[in-house]
C-alpha cells in the first residue's frame, strides 16, 4: 500500500513538471529541447502509473518500456538543445527494441521478475551514460559548469542502475522485505535524477541562448565573420600576446574587385552570395587558428596568428587564387552567371609597441596601392618587406605585388 501511495506522489509530480516544461517550451521557443523534456516527464508519469496496476501486454513490460522512452527522450533533447543535425536516437531505439524482444521472451518462456528488472536496469544505465557523454561535447567555456552538472546527474543514474540490477542478481528471493524498500530507493533516485536533468537542463538552455547572443552581437549577420569590433578585439589579444612572447602576426585587408558592378548588374541577391562564397573561400585558405572579419560592405580582413609578412605572402596568394578559380553557386547562376571574381589584398606585419590602429593603417594603404595597381594582386607594406627581405631571399618568397 506505501509503494501504491508512492508511485500516486511521482506520477502527480511528473505529471505537474510535464505541464510547467510544456508551458515553457510553448512561451519560450528559444530554448530548444524543453518540449522533449516535458514529453519525457509525461512519459515517466505513464511509467510509473503502470506500475500501480500493469496491465498484461506485451508482457507486462510496458512500465519499463515507458521509463526507457523517458530517458531516450532526454537524450534528443540534449541533441536539438545544442542543435545537432542529427537528432534521431539510433542506439534508442535500439535499446527500445531489445527491452521488447527480451520483455516478450521472458513473458513466453520464463518466469523471472528479477532478470527482466536486471535488463531494464543495463539498459536505463547504457542510455544515461550515453546522454552524459554526449553533454560532456557542450562543457567549453561559460557552458563547461551546467554540462558537467547534467552528465554527473546522468552518471549517478547510471551508477545506481548498474548498482540495483547487481544488487538483485544476488537477491532472488522475491519475498526478500528488502525488495520492496529497494524499489522505493530506485523510484527516489529516478525523481531526483529527472530533477537534476531538467534543472541542468535549464541551465545549460539558457548558457547556450546568452553565448548564442553574444555570438551574433559579434559576428556579421550574413557571413557568421566576425564584426569589426570583435576583430579589433582579437587583434589586441594577439598584439598583448605577441609582446609577451615576442612573435609576430600579420594582418590583410581583402577587397572584391568591382563589387558595385556585380550589385548594379545582377543584384544585392548575387551579391551576397558572393560576399558569402568569398568568405568561405578564405576560411579555407587559412588555418583554424586564424580570424576572419568583415570590415565592412566588400571589405574583408583577416588576422594570420603567429605570421611573419613572408608567411602573410603566401596566405594572401592562397586566398586570392581560391577566390580567382571559384565557381558561382548556384544560388548566384539562377539570377545570372556573374563575371570571375577576383579580390586586391593588402598586408602589414606588426612592429613592437604599435598601436593595432596604425597596423590596420597600413594594411588598409597597401590594399590601395593594390586597387591602384590594377586590382587582383597582392601588396605588402614595403617596410615590411625591407625587415625581411633578407629572410625572406633564404626562404625563396618574395614580398612584391603580384598580378594576374
Amino acid at each position: 500500500m506505501l509503494m501504491a501511495h508512492l508511485l500516486f506522489l511521482v506520477t502527480a509530480f511528473l505529471i505537474c513538471g510535464s505541464a510547467g516544461l510544456l508551458f515553457v517550451h510553448v512561451n519560450s521557443p528559444q530554448t530548444p529541447g524543453m518540449g522533449l523534456v516535458g514529453a519525457a516527464f509525461a512519459s515517466g508519469a505513464l511509467a510509473t502509473l503502470l506500475m500501480i496496476a500493469p496491465p498484461d501486454v506485451l508482457g507486462g513490460i510496458l512500465p519499463d518500456l515507458a521509463l526507457l522512452v523517458a530517458l531516450v527522450l532526454m537524450h534528443v533533447a540534449v541533441l536539438s538543445l545544442a542543435e545537432e543535425p542529427e537528432v534521431i536516437p539510433r542506439l534508442g531505439i535500439l535499446l527500445l527494441l531489445l527491452e521488447i524482444v527480451t520483455g516478450l521472451c521472458l513473458s513466453k518462456g520464463f518466469s523471472l521478475p528479477h532478470l527482466r528488472i536486471e535488463i531494464l536496469t543495463g539498459l536505463v544505465a547504457v542510455q544515461a551514460g550515453q546522454t552524459a557523454l554526449q553533454v560532456l561535447r557542450y562543457a567549453r567555456g561559460s557552458s563547461r559548469a551546467p554540462a558537467w552538472f547534467v552528465a554527473i546527474d546522468l552518471m549517478g543514474l547510471s551508477a545506481a542502475s548498474v548498482s540495483f540490477g547487481c544488487w538483485l542478481g544476488f537477491s532472488r528471493n522475491s519475498a526478500d522485505p528488502l525488495l520492496s524498500m529497494a524499489q522505493g530507493y530506485a523510484i527516489a533516485v529516478l525523481l531526483f535524477a529527472a530533477l537534476g536533468f531538467t534543472l541542468g537542463f535549464f541551465w545549460l538552455a539558457t548558457v547556450l541562448h546568452a553565448t548564442g547572443l553574444e555570438e551574433m552581437a559579434g559576428t556579421d549577420s550574413l557571413t557568421r565573420a566576425y564584426n569589426r569590433r570583435n576583430f579589433l578585439q582579437w587583434c589586441e589579444q594577439e598584439r598583448e600576446r605577441g609582446e609577451r612572447n615576442g612573435v609576430s602576426f600579420s594582418v590583410l585587408i581583402v577587397d572584391i574587385d568591382h563589387f558595385k558592378s556585380i550589385n548594379d548588374t545582377f543584384g544585392h541577391a548575387v551579391g551576397d552570395t558572393v560576399i558569402c562564397d568569398v568568405v568561405d573561400k578564405m576560411r579555407d585558405a587559412v588555418r583554424g587558428i586564424d580570424v576572419v572579419g568583415r570590415w565592412g560592405g566588400e571589405e574583408f580582413v583577416i588576422l594570420l596568428r603567429e605570421s611573419s609578412i613572408d608567411s602573410a605572402l603566401v596566405v594572401a596568394e592562397r586566398v586570392r587564387v581560391s577566390v580567382s578559380v571559384m565557381e558561382p553557386s548556384a544560388s548566384a547562376l539562377r539570377f545570372g552567371k556573374p563575371r570571375p571574381i577576383t579580390v586586391s589584398i593588402g598586408i602589414a606585419s606588426h612592429r613592437a609597441s604599435e598601436p593595432i590602429a596604425d597596423l590596420v593603417a597600413r594594411a588598409d594603404s597597401a590594399l590601395y596601392q593594390a586597387k591602384g595597381a590594377g586590382r587582383n594582386c597582392i601588396i605588402a607594406c614595403p617596410e615590411d618587406f625591407r625587415a625581411s627581405a633578407e629572410e625572406a631571399q633564404d626562404s625563396g618568397v618574395r614580398a612584391t605585388r603580384t598580378t594576374v
